[in-house]
């Protein structure tokens, strides 16, 4: 539905965007990841229209990206982007018109979109009024006013509690399963794993890393290895130097093989001679994991 063919971007001498490549398709949410100053928020303004490349192309459908396609995408920027002295119904319409509503649909809007979202008492308050959490609501609300088909969603967790953060997350399943795209940018690899399909791993400006979720986690292997115990395990650790440790805290050790030899049954049989084990889980690497072993050898390169 949306793709950026070798998008370069700078400002001045600064590279935001190198060569950048990505396919957007209907009915699935690609997380847009990497750490802050990764190109994340310029890409997003790029696919939105509202800077143009340097070079490289945007396309809508297979159409280089014009003016008539922009009903089509709904863009929430990280930075809050409300008049702060309009009262949230007033601006909310205001925006709903400038989509393209006319009066009586963009009212039906945005009233249905603020009782989706729990937000109809804050119709006739002032953005100044509302705290940051509900500033992003009704951010997300201009967003999705026009019902686009294309969302572009910078950061849309910041300024949410956890309840708040997690009924967004079932509101994006809704729309992924209506036939949505949807970009979720974020820093958070957590987020990746609980919403996406798709991701996109950026490290300045660049794409180091990019598929299905499953598949991406699939080639990495199923190599950690997570112990819960009472006791003191610093031994077995001394007789396997080869097994990196992921983080350690008191009874809790999360641990990475990169061989199959020494076998994490080995471990464990080790371990159950100096330790009493509670629990023990082989799993996938998160993304987190992914994201490091992918910058950490991109550097190396360097």
């Amino acid at each position: 539905m949306l793709e950026a063919r070798q998008l370069w971007k700078r400002y001045g001498s600064t590279v935001a965007l190198q060569d950048c490549t990505l396919t957007l398709r209907p009915g699935r949410i690609l997380g847009l990841l990497g750490p802050n100053g990764a190109g994340k928020t310029t890409l997003l303004r790029i696919l939105s229209g509202i800077l143009p490349p340097d070079s490289g192309a945007v396309l809508f459908e297979g159409e280089p990206l014009q003016r008539k396609h922009l009903q089509q995408l709904g863009y929430l920027p990280e930075e809050r982007g409300l008049y702060r002295r309009l009262r949230v119904g007033e601006q909310l319409l205001y925006l709903a018109r400038l989509r393209g509503l006319d009066a009586v649909q963009a009212r039906q809007a945005v009233f249905g979109w603020l009782e989706r979202l729990g937000a109809q008492e804050w119709y006739r308050r002032r953005v100044e009024e509302l705290s940051k959490g509900m500033q992003q609501k009704v951010q997300l609300v201009a967003a999705l006013v026009h019902h686009p088909r294309v969302l572009l969603l910078d950061e849309p967790t910041s300024g949410l509690d956890p309840i708040n953060a997690s009924e967004l997350g079932e509101l994006l399943r809704e729309l992924r399963s209506e036939g949505r795209a949807i970009v979720l940018s974020t820093h958070r690899m957590e987020q990746v794993e609980e919403f996406c399909d798709d991701v996109v791993l950026l490290h300045r400006g660049r794409v180091l890393l990019q598929g299905e979720v499953r598949e991406i986690k699939r080639r990495w292997g199923r190599d950690t290895l997570t112990v819960e115990f009472s006791g003191d395990l610093t031994a077995v650790l001394s007789s396997f130097p080869n097994v990196r440790i992921l983080s350690q805290t008191s009874g809790r050790l999360e641990l990475r093989w990169s061989t199959p030899d020494p076998s994490p049954q080995a471990f464990l049989r080790l371990a159950l001679e100096h330790a009493e084990l509670h629990a023990f889980r082989w799993s996938e690497p998160s993304m987190r994991e992914i994201f490091l072993d992918v910058v950490t050898a991109h550097e190396a390169a360097q």
